[in-house]
């Protein structure tokens, strides 16, 4: 039982964290690029997103979440909290996103093997909408780098 518990404590992270990044990024194309067809499609990856990990069942995922004792919320990579740019947000959150997509890939044949293709063809389909956004940026010109007041 203890290894099925930390095998949904990873799906849990997992689907949180894409969850996360895929809102950054329909975020950023929504509001910066005003890009209705882009949005469009990032609003039905994640609502496919959502419907993916919505079959891994929320007792079991709350039952095996233990973000207080979580050795990884204490560490921070360098440059972490360092963005210069739109482009360089939206690539961290497609890394992020490709990453929790492949982590849920992998230990989802563990517990519910039959979802491992669907999370597969969502890490596939990340990568054309990443393609798509960062050139449309790009290509837009959008506001790519905004710096707050205390950075003035």
């Amino acid at each position: 039982m203890g290894e099925e518990r930390d095998v949904y404590r990873i799906l849990d992270a997992a689907a949180n964290r894409g969850r996360e990044a895929v809102r950054v990024i329909e975020d950023a194309v929504r509001f910066l690029a005003d890009d209705a067809p882009m949005t469009a499609a990032l609003k039905e990856f994640r609502h496919d997103f959502a419907s993916l990990t919505d079959r891994l069942p929320m007792a079991q995922r709350l039952a095996s979440r233990a973000t207080d004792a979580d050795v990884g919320t204490a560490i921070a990579a360098a440059g972490e909290y360092q963005r210069s740019t739109i482009e360089t947000v939206l690539t961290a959150n497609f890394c992020r996103l490709q990453e929790a997509l492949r982590s849920l890939e992998e230990f989802s044949k563990l517990v519910r093997p039959n979802d491992a293709p669907g999370y597969e063809q969502l890490r596939y389909r990340s990568y054309t909408l990443q393609k798509g956004t960062l050139l449309l940026f790009s290509a837009a010109g959008a506001k790519t780098s905004v710096k707050g007041e205390s950075d003035a």
